[in-house]
C-alpha cells in the first residue's frame, strides 16, 4: 500500500530496480537527482545491457519512458502502428545493419523500450550544440551550420517521406561539432515558430560510431524538443531499437555499403507521425507536440549537415557524409536515394523535382541524378578543411577543396615528357587539348585522321578545374523500355580492324589550323531561343512541344555525305537538348553527325566561351575504347541505295550519358552545367548548315541527303522513332511535334507516325537552286 492509500504505481521489479539505482547513486557519491538526470537516464529497467562501445541500454517499461511526462501525454499509453503508406516496394531495399548493443544477441523484454543511459554532462554538451538550420526558413540563429541539401520544390502539402541512406563514420574535428545525414520534414518559419520532423545518422565529436538519431521542435529550436529520447516527447514502441545507439557495420571507401532506410508519415485517423527503420515501426511523435506540423508538412529537405566550430578564419576539417566529394561515386562518397513523399491518400510518390543548395560546395557539395533503380537520388559531401589526415588531399589556398591528386601530377609529368620527347614547349604539345597526348597506341585512318590511344584518365576533360583528379564512372543503370533499333556501320579508323587497348580512349589528332577553323564556326543556334547571334545558320527542326521535362533523348538518323559549298560551312543531323536561354546563359548537349562524322557538342553559356565539339576541350568524360568522336562514319546512305542508320541516346543519371547504337560512349558531368545540371526544358531533332555564300546568293550546300522531304525514304535524310526520357528514367515515344523549316525553298522538313518509325520525320534539300536563288 502507498502513502496515498492507494495501489502503488510500480510493481516490486521496478521497486527493486529503483533501489538498485539508489545504491548506485551512493556508491559513487551522487545525489538521486543527479543519477536520475537528463530524464531518459536511469529510469527503472527491467534489465541492463553493456553495449561494445560502452553504451549502457536500459529496458525501461514502455509506459515509464520520458515522453509520458510531457503535461500532453500524461497517462497515455503507447499506440499501435496505424497502416502504412501505399506505393511501397513489397521488399525493403536496405538492411544488413544492426546496432552495437545487440552484438551479444541481447534484447529487452516485451513491454519495454531501450534507452541509452547519458550522463549529465553529456547531455548538457548535445544540447549546446543540437540547434538546425532548415534551408530558407527565416532568419536561422545557426550560422556556423553548414549544408549540403535537397529540397522538394514542388508546392504540395506533405504528409512523410522516405529515403536510403549508405551510413558512413566521418571524422568530427573539433568539440561540439557533429556531422550527419537526415531529412527534414518542416512546417512554419523561424518568424511563426517552425515545426520539424528529422531522422537520420549523426556523428558526434568524440564518438567513433554513427548513430541513429530522431529530432523535433515545435518553436524554432527555441524550447520545445531535442534529440532522440532527451526530452518528453517521442513515444517509442519497439523494443529491439536504441534511438541514439550506434550504428553497425558501417560502409567502407571502395568496400561494401551498409544502407538503412527510414520512412515517417502521418497517421491521418490520431495525426501522429510514425518513423520505421526498414521494415520496423520504432515509435511516433504525437501531434499534439506541434502547431503547425499537427497538420501536415509543407516542405521536405534531404542531405547532409555539419556543425564548423573551426578557429577564425580556418574551416572545420570535419567531414561531411563519407569525407569525399560527390564526384567520387558509388562506394566511395556518401549518398540518398529513392527519395519518396507521402501524399494526402498516404500514397507514397518518387521525388520528381529536387533542389540542390550546397552553402560552401569547395567544402561539402552535392549532385543528383534519377535513373530506375535509385529513382531521385543525390551524392553528397567532402573533406572539409583538407589536410594531410586525407591522404588524397592537400591543403588548398581556400582551406577546403582538394589539389591535385597524385594520378593527375603523374599526367601532368608525362605530358611534359612527351612535350620534351616531341621538342615542342609544353603549351605547344597541350594545345590544341586532345592532341599529341601521351599515347600507348597510335592507328593511321584510310581518311588520314591519325587516331592516338590515349590513358582514360589523361584525357582532356580532366583538365577541367571542377574535374581535376576525378576518374571516369560506370554508369549505374541503363534506360528502360529500350530496344535498339540501328546499327551496321562503323569508322574508317576501324576498316583495319585496329582498336585501342582497354584503359585508354581513342582521340582524333587534330592542328591547331584546324581546331581554329573549327571553332570559327562551331556556334548554333536554337530555335526560339531569343535573339541569336548567328543569323547565317539554318534550320529544318522538330520541336517537342509539351511543358515536360526532360532528363534524355533517343532518335536514329540515316547518315549522308551532303556536298558543303564554302569555307566555313557545315552541314549536320541532330538533337539538341537544352534548358534556359541566350538570356540567362542557355546550356546545350547536342549529338548527331556533321559531314559524315560523329558530332557531340556543349556549351554552358550559350556558345560564348564554355564548350565545344567532340573532346576539343575539357567536358565530355569518354569510356569507350572503339569510337572516335569526331571521327569519319562508315558507310553512308545511297541515293536508291542502302540506308545506313545510328541511333543515338542520351540519358542522365545525375550526369548526361551518351550511347552511340548499343555502345555507351561517355558522359558529359552535370558540374559542366548550370541549368542543365538538373534537366532539360526543350528538345529538339533535326537539320542545321551554315550559309556563307556571296551576299545575295544563296549557298549550295546540301542539308541531308541534298534532296527534298517529298522524296522519302531511299532519296531523302529522315530521323526516327523520336524517343524522350522522364523523370523515371524510361523512354517515352514522341507524341507531338512542331515543325519549322526557315527557308522552306532551300530545306523542307515534314513529318509522318506509324508503328514501325513512331514520331519522324524527313528533312533537308539541296540549297541554291532555281527555286532557291
Amino acid at each position: 500500500m502507498a502513502s496515498n492509500g492507494c495501489r502503488h504505481s510500480l510493481s516490486i521489479h521496478a521497486i527493486v530496480s529503483l533501489v538498485l539505482m539508489l545504491l548506485a547513486a551512493a556508491a559513487t557519491c551522487l545525489p538521486a537527482s543527479a543519477a536520475n538526470s537528463p530524464k531518459q537516464s536511469n529510469k527503472p529497467s527491467l534489465k541492463t545491457v553493456q553495449s561494445p562501445d560502452g553504451d549502457i541500454i536500459d529496458c525501461v517499461p514502455s509506459h515509464l519512458q520520458p515522453a509520458f511526462d510531457h503535461p500532453k501525454l500524461k497517462g497515455l499509453k503507447p499506440l499501435e502502428p496505424p497502416m502504412r503508406p501505399q506505393g511501397r516496394k513489397a521488399k525493403s531495399m536496405a538492411g544488413g545493419i544492426t546496432q552495437l548493443w545487440r552484438a551479444s544477441g541481447e534484447t529487452c523484454p516485451q513491454g519495454t523500450v531501450p534507452i541509452r543511459r547519458t550522463t549529465e554532462e553529456e547531455a548538457l554538451r548535445v544540447r549546446k550544440y543540437e540547434r538546425k538550420l532548415v534551408e530558407g526558413a527565416g532568419e536561422s540563429p545557426s550560422t556556423n551550420h553548414e549544408y549540403a541539401i535537397g529540397t522538394v520544390e514542388d508546392e504540395n502539402l506533405y504528409y512523410g517521406a522516405e529515403a536510403t541512406y549508405n551510413v558512413w563514420a566521418p571524422a568530427v574535428a573539433n568539440n561540439g561539432e557533429f556531422s550527419l545525414s537526415q531529412f527534414w520534414l518542416t512546417s512554419g518559419t523561424y518568424a511563426t515558430n517552425l515545426n520539424t520532423i528529422e531522422a537520420g545518422w549523426q556523428v558526434l565529436y568524440g564518438n567513433s560510431y554513427p548513430r541513429f538519431f530522431i529530432y523535433w521542435t515545435a518553436d524554432g529550436y527555441q524550447n520545445t524538443g531535442c534529440y532522440d529520447l532527451e526530452c518528453a516527447g517521442f513515444v517509442q514502441t519497439n523494443n529491439d531499437i536504441v534511438v541514439g545507439g550506434s550504428i553497425n557495420p558501417t560502409s567502407t571507401y571502395d568496400g561494401q555499403q551498409s544502407e538503412m532506410k527510414l520512412l515517417v508519415w502521418k497517421d491521418h485517423k490520431d495525426g501522429n507521425w510514425w518513423l520505421e527503420w526498414d521494415s520496423t515501426v520504432v515509435g511516433y511523435w504525437p501531434s499534439s507536440l506541434f502547431s503547425h506540423l499537427a497538420n501536415n508538412a509543407t516542405s521536405v529537405q534531404f542531405g547532409g549537415e555539419i556543425v564548423n566550430n573551426g578557429p577564425s578564419g580556418v574551416h572545420t576539417a570535419t567531414q561531411m557524409g563519407s569525407g569525399y566529394f560527390p564526384e567520387e561515386g558509388y562506394r566511395r562518397a556518401a549518398y540518398t536515394r529513392n527519395l519518396q513523399v507521402v501524399d494526402a491518400t498516404n500514397t507514397l510518390f518518387p521525388v520528381q523535382s529536387l533542389s540542390l543548395t550546397a552553402g560552401k560546395p569547395n567544402c561539402y557539395n552535392i549532385t543528383k541524378g534519377v535513373n530506375s533503380d535509385w529513382g531521385t537520388h543525390f551524392f553528397f559531401g567532402g573533406p572539409g578543411r583538407s589536410d594531410t589526415s586525407n591522404p588524397r588531399a592537400v591543403m588548398a589556398s581556400n582551406g577546403c577543396r582538394p589539389s591535385l591528386p597524385i594520378h593527375a601530377i603523374v599526367s601532368l609529368v608525362l605530358l611534359m615528357l612527351a612535350a620534351a620527347a616531341t621538342c615542342l614547349p609544353a603549351s605547344a604539345a597541350n594545345s590544341p587539348k586532345q592532341s599529341n597526348r601521351p599515347s600507348l597506341k597510335t592507328v593511321q585512318s584510310p581518311d588520314g585522321d591519325i587516331i592516338d590511344c590515349v590513358p582514360s584518365h589523361l584525357q582532356p576533360t580532366f583538365d577541367h578545374p571542377k574535374l581535376k583528379g576525378l576518374k571516369p564512372l560506370v554508369i549505374d543503370t541503363h534506360i528502360q523500355a529500350r530496344k535498339s533499333m540501328a546499327g551496321g556501320i562503323t569508322e574508317l579508323w576501324r576498316a583495319s580492324r585496329e582498336t585501342c587497348p582497354q584503359g585508354t580512349v581513342p582521340i582524333r589528332r587534330t592542328t591547331e589550323e584546324e581546331a581554329l577553323r573549327v571553332r570559327k564556326y562551331e556556334r548554333k543556334l536554337l530555335e526560339g531561343a531569343a535573339e541569336s547571334p548567328f543569323p547565317n545558320h539554318e534550320y529544318a527542326i522538330g520541336t517537342v512541344k509539351d511543358e515536360n521535362l526532360y532528363y534524355g533523348a533517343e532518335a536514329t538518323y540515316n547518315v549522308w555525305a551532303p556536298a558543303v559549298a564554302n569555307n566555313g560551312e557545315f552541314s549536320l543531323s541532330q538533337f539538341w537538348l537544352t534548358s534556359g536561354t541566350y538570356a540567362t546563359n542557355l546550356n546545350t548537349i547536342e549529338a548527331g553527325w556533321q559531314l559524315s562524322k560523329i558530332l557531340i557538342y556543349w556549351t554552358a553559356d550559350a556558345y560564348k566561351s564554355t564548350g565545344c565539339y567532340n573532346i576539343e576541350c575539357a567536358g565530355l568524360v569518354q569510356t569507350d575504347t572503339n569510337i572516335v568522336l569526331g571521327g569519319s562514319i562508315n558507310p553512308s546512305s545511297t541515293y536508291n541505295g542502302k540506308q545506313m542508320e545510328v541511333e543515338i541516346l542520351d540519358q542522365n543519371d545525375g550526369n548526361w550519358w551518351l550511347d552511340l547504337n548499343s555502345t555507351t560512349v561517355g558522359y558529359w558531368p552535370s558540374s559542366l552545367f548550370s541549368h542543365l545540371a538538373d534537366n532539360a526544358t526543350t528538345v529538339q531533332f533535326g537539320g542545321s548548315i551554315v550559309n556563307n555564300g556571296p551576299s545575295g546568293v544563296h549557298t549550295a550546300t546540301q542539308m541531308g541527303s541534298g534532296y527534298f522531304p517529298e522524296e522519302g525514304f531511299g532519296r531523302a535524310a529522315y530521323i526516327r522513332n523520336l524517343q524522350v526520357v522522364d523523370a523515371t528514367n524510361t523512354l517515352v515515344p514522341v507524341q507531338s511535334l512542331n515543325l519549322t523549316a526557315e527557308k522552306p525553298n532551300c530545306y523542307n522538313i515534314t513529318k509522318g507516325v506509324n508503328s514501325d518509325w513512331g514520331m519522324s520525320f524527313y528533312f533537308g534539300g539541296p540549297g541554291r537552286s532555281d527555286v532557291c536563288p
